[in-house]
Protein backbone atom coordinates (compact mmCIF):
# COMPACT_ATOMS: atom_id res chain seq x y z
CA UNK A 1 0.00 0.00 0.00
CA UNK A 2 2.75 2.76 1.03
CA UNK A 3 4.47 1.82 -3.00
CA UNK A 4 1.27 1.78 -4.52
CA UNK A 5 0.26 5.30 -2.06
CA UNK A 6 4.11 6.85 -2.73
CA UNK A 7 3.97 6.03 -7.01
CA UNK A 8 0.68 7.45 -7.07
CA UNK A 9 2.15 10.89 -5.01
CA UNK A 10 5.19 11.02 -7.66
CA UNK A 11 2.71 10.54 -10.84
CA UNK A 12 0.44 13.42 -9.20
CA UNK A 13 1.98 15.69 -7.17
CA UNK A 14 -0.66 18.15 -7.03
CA UNK A 15 -2.72 15.86 -5.56
CA UNK A 16 -0.31 14.56 -3.23
CA UNK A 17 -1.57 12.21 -0.41
CA UNK A 18 -5.26 12.66 1.62
CA UNK A 19 -7.02 10.64 4.48
CA UNK A 20 -9.16 8.13 2.03
CA UNK A 21 -7.36 7.11 -0.62
CA UNK A 22 -5.40 4.25 1.62
CA UNK A 23 -8.77 2.52 1.61
CA UNK A 24 -9.31 2.50 -2.06
CA UNK A 25 -5.40 0.79 -2.83
CA UNK A 26 -6.39 -1.12 0.46
CA UNK A 27 -9.27 -2.97 -1.14
CA UNK A 28 -7.67 -3.08 -4.78
CA UNK A 29 -4.20 -4.91 -3.27
CA UNK A 30 -7.25 -7.57 -2.37
CA UNK A 31 -7.90 -8.22 -5.52
CA UNK A 32 -5.31 -7.15 -7.78
CA UNK A 33 -1.42 -7.34 -8.32
CA UNK A 34 0.31 -4.38 -7.24
CA UNK A 35 0.99 -2.68 -10.58
CA UNK A 36 -2.55 -3.64 -11.32
CA UNK A 37 -3.72 -1.73 -8.36
CA UNK A 38 -1.43 1.00 -8.97
CA UNK A 39 -3.28 1.76 -12.60
CA UNK A 40 -7.06 1.09 -11.57
CA UNK A 41 -6.54 3.26 -8.70
CA UNK A 42 -4.67 6.14 -11.42
CA UNK A 43 -8.18 5.29 -13.35
CA UNK A 44 -10.40 5.79 -10.57
CA UNK A 45 -8.60 9.14 -9.50
CA UNK A 46 -8.39 10.43 -12.84
CA UNK A 47 -11.19 9.30 -14.21
CA UNK A 48 -14.41 8.25 -12.06
CA UNK A 49 -14.24 10.31 -9.03
CA UNK A 50 -13.68 14.12 -9.12
CA UNK A 51 -10.06 15.27 -8.75
CA UNK A 52 -11.39 17.97 -6.09
CA UNK A 53 -12.73 15.20 -3.58
CA UNK A 54 -8.74 15.36 -2.83
CA UNK A 55 -7.60 18.39 -2.85
CA UNK A 56 -10.10 21.26 -2.07
CA UNK A 57 -12.81 19.51 -1.12
CA UNK A 58 -15.01 21.46 -3.41
CA UNK A 59 -15.78 18.47 -5.25
CA UNK A 60 -17.40 16.62 -1.86
CA UNK A 61 -19.03 20.06 -0.71
CA UNK A 62 -20.55 20.56 -4.42
CA UNK A 63 -21.76 16.84 -4.71
CA UNK A 64 -23.45 16.62 -1.15
CA UNK A 65 -25.52 19.97 -2.06
CA UNK A 66 -26.23 17.85 -5.10
CA UNK A 67 -27.49 14.84 -3.23
CA UNK A 68 -29.63 16.82 -1.12
CA UNK A 69 -31.85 18.16 -4.20
CA UNK A 70 -31.54 14.40 -5.27
CA UNK A 71 -32.73 13.00 -2.02
CA UNK A 72 -35.51 15.71 -1.81
CA UNK A 73 -36.85 15.06 -5.15
CA UNK A 74 -36.70 11.03 -4.41
CA UNK A 75 -37.30 10.74 -0.91
CA UNK A 76 -39.31 14.16 0.61
CA UNK A 77 -40.02 12.34 4.02
CA UNK A 78 -36.73 11.24 4.54
CA UNK A 79 -35.23 14.70 3.81
CA UNK A 80 -37.63 16.42 5.55
CA UNK A 81 -36.79 14.36 8.89
CA UNK A 82 -33.35 14.41 8.39
CA UNK A 83 -34.10 18.04 8.21
CA UNK A 84 -36.18 18.79 11.33
CA UNK A 85 -33.37 16.57 13.05
CA UNK A 86 -30.19 18.89 12.26
CA UNK A 87 -28.53 16.02 10.69
CA UNK A 88 -26.78 16.97 7.82
CA UNK A 89 -25.90 14.81 4.82
CA UNK A 90 -22.26 15.71 5.24
CA UNK A 91 -22.24 13.58 8.39
CA UNK A 92 -22.01 10.55 6.25
CA UNK A 93 -21.85 11.68 2.32
CA UNK A 94 -17.66 12.31 3.32
CA UNK A 95 -16.89 9.00 3.99
CA UNK A 96 -19.28 7.29 1.91
CA UNK A 97 -17.93 9.19 -1.57
CA UNK A 98 -14.76 10.16 -0.74
CA UNK A 99 -14.17 6.29 -0.34
CA UNK A 100 -16.39 5.12 -2.72
CA UNK A 101 -17.93 3.29 0.07
CA UNK A 102 -14.72 1.58 1.01
CA UNK A 103 -15.05 1.85 4.58
CA UNK A 104 -19.14 1.23 4.93
CA UNK A 105 -20.02 -1.80 2.85
CA UNK A 106 -19.62 -5.37 3.52
CA UNK A 107 -16.93 -6.23 1.48
CA UNK A 108 -18.50 -8.62 -1.13
CA UNK A 109 -21.09 -6.14 -1.60
CA UNK A 110 -18.90 -2.95 -2.21
CA UNK A 111 -17.04 -4.95 -4.86
CA UNK A 112 -20.15 -5.72 -6.60
CA UNK A 113 -20.58 -1.72 -6.23
CA UNK A 114 -17.30 -0.64 -7.28
CA UNK A 115 -17.96 -3.17 -10.91
CA UNK A 116 -21.20 -0.87 -11.29
CA UNK A 117 -18.57 1.85 -10.81
CA UNK A 118 -16.39 0.77 -13.06
CA UNK A 119 -19.15 0.68 -15.80
CA UNK A 120 -21.17 4.11 -14.80
CA UNK A 121 -18.80 6.20 -13.39
CA UNK A 122 -19.85 8.35 -9.90
CA UNK A 123 -23.79 7.53 -10.98
CA UNK A 124 -23.12 4.56 -9.40
CA UNK A 125 -21.70 6.06 -6.04
CA UNK A 126 -25.13 8.48 -6.24
CA UNK A 127 -27.55 5.47 -6.76
CA UNK A 128 -25.76 3.45 -4.34
CA UNK A 129 -26.43 6.17 -1.85
CA UNK A 130 -29.72 6.18 -2.73
CA UNK A 131 -30.80 2.60 -2.51
CA UNK A 132 -29.37 2.53 1.08
CA UNK A 133 -32.04 5.67 2.02
CA UNK A 134 -33.81 3.47 0.21
CA UNK A 135 -33.07 0.09 2.17
CA UNK A 136 -32.79 2.15 5.77
CA UNK A 137 -36.05 4.31 4.75
CA UNK A 138 -38.26 2.67 7.93
CA UNK A 139 -35.72 2.98 10.48
CA UNK A 140 -34.65 6.50 9.27
CA UNK A 141 -38.27 7.48 10.08
CA UNK A 142 -38.53 5.90 13.53
CA UNK A 143 -34.54 7.71 14.60
CA UNK A 144 -36.01 10.44 16.70
CA UNK A 145 -32.01 12.51 17.28
CA UNK A 146 -28.94 13.09 16.10
CA UNK A 147 -27.85 10.06 18.47
CA UNK A 148 -30.04 7.54 16.70
CA UNK A 149 -29.68 8.79 13.21
CA UNK A 150 -25.92 8.17 13.36
CA UNK A 151 -26.20 4.79 14.82
CA UNK A 152 -28.97 3.97 11.79
CA UNK A 153 -26.69 5.30 9.59
CA UNK A 154 -23.49 3.59 10.84
CA UNK A 155 -25.14 -0.10 11.79
CA UNK A 156 -27.96 0.17 9.35
CA UNK A 157 -25.50 -0.30 6.42
CA UNK A 158 -23.54 -3.04 8.09
CA UNK A 159 -26.49 -5.12 7.62
CA UNK A 160 -26.53 -4.92 3.73
CA UNK A 161 -24.86 -8.20 3.66
CA UNK A 162 -26.37 -9.04 -0.06
CA UNK A 163 -25.81 -7.22 -3.51
CA UNK A 164 -29.04 -8.73 -4.61
CA UNK A 165 -30.97 -6.98 -2.13
CA UNK A 166 -28.78 -3.54 -2.44
CA UNK A 167 -29.39 -4.02 -6.31
CA UNK A 168 -33.30 -4.21 -6.27
CA UNK A 169 -33.05 -0.66 -4.39
CA UNK A 170 -30.03 0.62 -6.89
CA UNK A 171 -32.16 -0.22 -9.95
CA UNK A 172 -35.26 1.72 -8.84
CA UNK A 173 -33.20 4.87 -8.94
CA UNK A 174 -33.50 6.62 -12.11
CA UNK A 175 -30.72 8.78 -12.11
CA UNK A 176 -28.47 9.60 -15.09
CA UNK A 177 -25.07 11.69 -15.02
CA UNK A 178 -26.36 14.87 -17.50
CA UNK A 179 -28.36 15.13 -14.23
CA UNK A 180 -25.69 15.05 -11.78
CA UNK A 181 -24.14 17.76 -14.39
CA UNK A 182 -26.89 19.84 -14.00
CA UNK A 183 -27.18 20.11 -10.43
CA UNK A 184 -23.45 20.48 -10.37
CA UNK A 185 -23.25 23.53 -12.20
CA UNK A 186 -26.05 24.66 -10.57
CA UNK A 187 -24.76 24.47 -7.47
CA UNK A 188 -21.07 25.03 -8.11
CA UNK A 189 -20.66 28.56 -7.94
CA UNK A 190 -21.75 29.17 -4.78
CA UNK A 191 -19.86 27.08 -3.34
CA UNK A 192 -16.41 28.14 -5.00
CA UNK A 193 -17.30 32.03 -4.23
CA UNK A 194 -17.98 30.61 -0.60
CA UNK A 195 -14.59 29.12 -0.90
CA UNK A 196 -12.88 32.13 -1.65
CA UNK A 197 -14.71 34.42 0.34
CA UNK A 198 -13.32 32.59 3.02
CA UNK A 199 -10.05 32.57 2.42
CA UNK A 200 -9.44 35.73 0.92
CA UNK A 201 -9.94 39.77 2.65
CA UNK A 202 -11.16 42.11 0.66
CA UNK A 203 -8.14 42.85 -0.60
CA UNK A 204 -7.15 40.10 -2.30
CA UNK A 205 -10.89 39.70 -3.74
CA UNK A 206 -9.98 42.27 -5.75
CA UNK A 207 -9.02 41.54 -9.31
CA UNK A 208 -10.08 38.59 -11.57
CA UNK A 209 -10.86 35.16 -10.41
CA UNK A 210 -7.63 33.86 -12.25
CA UNK A 211 -6.01 35.92 -9.90
CA UNK A 212 -6.88 33.62 -6.96
CA UNK A 213 -5.38 30.61 -8.39
CA UNK A 214 -8.45 28.62 -7.92
CA UNK A 215 -7.96 26.93 -11.10
CA UNK A 216 -4.67 25.51 -9.75
CA UNK A 217 -6.64 24.38 -6.86
CA UNK A 218 -9.32 22.51 -8.44
CA UNK A 219 -6.94 20.57 -11.13
CA UNK A 220 -4.67 18.61 -10.65
CA UNK A 221 -2.13 18.35 -13.96
CA UNK A 222 -3.02 14.74 -15.30
CA UNK A 223 -6.66 15.34 -14.64
CA UNK A 224 -6.41 18.55 -16.84
CA UNK A 225 -5.09 16.81 -20.07
CA UNK A 226 -6.92 14.07 -19.45
CA UNK A 227 -11.02 15.88 -19.23
CA UNK A 228 -10.80 19.51 -19.67
CA UNK A 229 -11.86 19.18 -23.34
CA UNK A 230 -14.91 17.63 -22.29
CA UNK A 231 -15.61 20.13 -18.94
CA UNK A 232 -15.27 22.70 -21.38
CA UNK A 233 -17.43 21.51 -23.85
CA UNK A 234 -19.94 20.25 -21.45
CA UNK A 235 -20.41 23.93 -19.85
CA UNK A 236 -19.20 22.19 -16.44
CA UNK A 237 -16.31 24.92 -15.91
CA UNK A 238 -16.66 27.97 -17.87
CA UNK A 239 -13.54 28.63 -19.97
CA UNK A 240 -12.96 31.88 -18.80
CA UNK A 241 -11.85 30.61 -15.37
CA UNK A 242 -9.18 28.57 -17.37
CA UNK A 243 -8.09 30.58 -19.52
CA UNK A 244 -4.47 30.67 -19.22
CA UNK A 245 -4.55 27.69 -17.20
CA UNK A 246 -3.31 24.84 -19.72
CA UNK A 247 -0.15 27.28 -20.18
CA UNK A 248 0.86 27.41 -16.76
CA UNK A 249 0.46 23.92 -16.64
CA UNK A 250 3.00 23.12 -19.56
CA UNK A 251 5.49 25.92 -18.15
CA UNK A 252 5.36 24.68 -14.57
CA UNK A 253 5.82 21.19 -15.80
CA UNK A 254 8.53 22.10 -19.06
CA UNK A 255 6.54 19.65 -21.39
CA UNK A 256 6.16 20.23 -24.83
CA UNK A 257 2.74 21.13 -26.53
CA UNK A 258 3.70 19.03 -29.38
CA UNK A 259 4.19 16.03 -27.12
CA UNK A 260 1.25 13.97 -27.49
CA UNK A 261 -0.47 13.24 -24.06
Amino acid sequence: MRRVLAAYVQRNPSLGYCQGLNFIVAILLNQLEEEQAFWVFCQMLEGMLPIDYYTTMAGIIIDQKCFEQILISRYPELAEHLEENNYKCESFMTQWFVCAFATTLNFEVLVQVWNMMFIEGITAIFKTALAIFDILHDEILIANDIGELFIVFKLGVKKITSFDQLLKSIRRQKLRMSEIRKLRQEVSGGVYSSQDDHKYNSKKQQGSLAETNIQGKLLSKFYLFGGISKLRSSGILPKEILANYDQEVVASTKCNLEWPI
